[in-house]
């Protein structure tokens, strides 16, 4: 008989068990419904948020179409100067082309017969004081009441005579140094002249192409910029149409 209420206590401490666990249970599953049905809305104002005002985004898409526009005007400067220093480089070449040519067609041919015009004028006149000593040598040699002045005319063509020579020598050395040094240099530099002119010519025009390839880089981020903004308007507009 005393065994009864022990089984009367252990009966109702399982049934309260039981009722505290279906009580816990009954209470958290609202609790989990209503944060399930708050994850869709709270994703909702989250991507509300995301969305900017379109007045504002109708600003930056302005702004970008100025800065572009600006871009387009210092483009067309900087590529003003480049053609302006290709024809420069072009103008330099023709320049240097021609002078070139004048030298191999003209002036080279000319100097040189000058040159040798110069040396056969100076053998004539070695050859004529030479003369002249010779002629002058047996006139006064058989004229003994004269010897004074068969000395003074004697020595006189005689130092003629010399300086033809020596003059004679020089157009020779001049005119070897002309054909051989100096003809040859000046041919030289003007070829490359026209060498550097060329290479000057061909950087010009090399800057321009890889400033007009950086030019189009830069407006098709200019270009991106803006679609980019534009499709952001879009999506702000359709939302801002969809709330009302």
């Amino acid at each position: 008989m005393r065994s009864l209420p022990l089984l009367l206590i252990v009966g109702a401490g399982l049934v309260g068990a039981s009722w505290s666990v279906s009580s816990l249970s009954a209470t958290a599953l609202p609790e989990r419904s209503q944060a399930a049905a708050q994850e869709p809305a709270d994703e909702e104002e989250l991507w509300e948020e995301e969305l900017r005002d379109p007045a504002e985004i109708r600003k930056e898409i302005k702004a970008a179409q100025r800065e572009r526009e600006a871009t387009l005007a210092q483009h067309a400067i900087a590529d003003a100067e480049h053609q302006a220093r290709m024809m420069e480089a072009r103008f330099a070449l023709e320049n240097a082309q021609s002078e070139l040519n004048v030298f191999e067609t003209y002036s080279q041919r000319a100097e040189r017969e000058a040159a040798e015009l110069e040396l056969l004028q100076t053998r004539d006149e070695s050859q004529d004081a030479e003369e002249e000593l010779t002629q002058l040598s047996q006139m006064y040699g058989e004229n003994e009441l004269a010897d004074r002045t068969a000395e003074i005319v004697l020595r006189r063509g005689r130092r003629s005579l010399e300086r033809s020579r020596e003059g004679l020598r020089l157009a020779e050395e001049e005119q070897r140094h002309q054909l051989q040094v100096a003809q040859p240099r000046e041919q030289m530099t003007l070829r490359q002249a026209v060498q550097s002119a060329e290479l000057d010519l061909r950087l010009a025009e090399l800057e321009r192409q890889s400033m007009l390839l950086e030019q189009r880089n830069e407006l098709a981020e200019q270009d991106e910029t803006i679609q980019t903004l534009r499709e952001e308007l879009a999506e702000a507009e359709a939302a801002a149409g969809d709330a009302k």
